[in-house]
């Protein structure tokens, strides 16, 4: 499991990367503040999300995990949730 978080983060920080040199210097967006902190705050967020996709991916297949699934995966497809939210009701 290392390894998967050592190779996410070593892309994530290549993105970040390429979005900060696109973002400031060939786009001129102006920023307000510190470039540490905009850098750090993208890793953050792309942490976050690495966590949520090993979540995902280690609980689909388990049936305690299932109700989770469909909560999660209501941030990709809203649809499924509310139809899996009616047959549960019933």
């Amino acid at each position: 499991m290392l390894g998967h978080i050592g190779t996410q983060f070593i892309v994530m920080c290549i993105q970040t990367a390429v979005l900060i040199v696109f973002t400031l210097v060939i786009f001129d967006v102006y920023s307000i503040g510190s470039v540490l902190v905009i850098i750090m705050f993208e890793l953050i967020i792309g942490f976050t999300g690495m966590c949520l996709g090993f979540l995902i991916s280690t609980g689909e297949y388990s049936r305690t995990f299932s109700p989770f699934y469909y909560l999660f995966n209501a941030d990709f497809d809203d649809n499924k949730v509310i139809k899996k939210i009616k047959v549960m009701l019933g």
